[in-house]
C-alpha cells in the first residue's frame, strides 16, 4: 500500500516504485516475518549480523534514520 501524496507529490514515485520491485522479487508482503536482531539505537554489535549471502539492493535518504 502506497501513500497517494508520497507516491505523486512528494516525488517518491520512482523509489517507492523500486521498493516495490524489490519486494515483489524477493516475495516480501505485509505478512512476511521480520527478525529483529537488535532493537535500540546505539547498539555496538560484536560479531557479525549480517549474513554472509546479503547484498544492498537499494539505498537512499532517509531510508534508515
Amino acid at each position: 500500500m502506497q501513500f497517494y501524496d508520497h507516491f505523486f507529490d512528494w516525488g517518491l514515485k520512482e523509489q517507492i516504485t523500486n521498493l516495490t520491485v524489490i519486494r515483489q522479487r524477493n516475495g516480501i508482503n505485509m505478512q512476511s516475518i521480520v527478525n529483529i536482531q537488535a532493537d535500540q539505537r546505539w547498539t555496538l554489535v560484536l560479531g557479525n549480523l549480517i549474513p554472509t549471502n546479503f547484498h544492498v539492493a537499494t539505498s537512499g535518504q532517509d531510508y534508515v534514520y
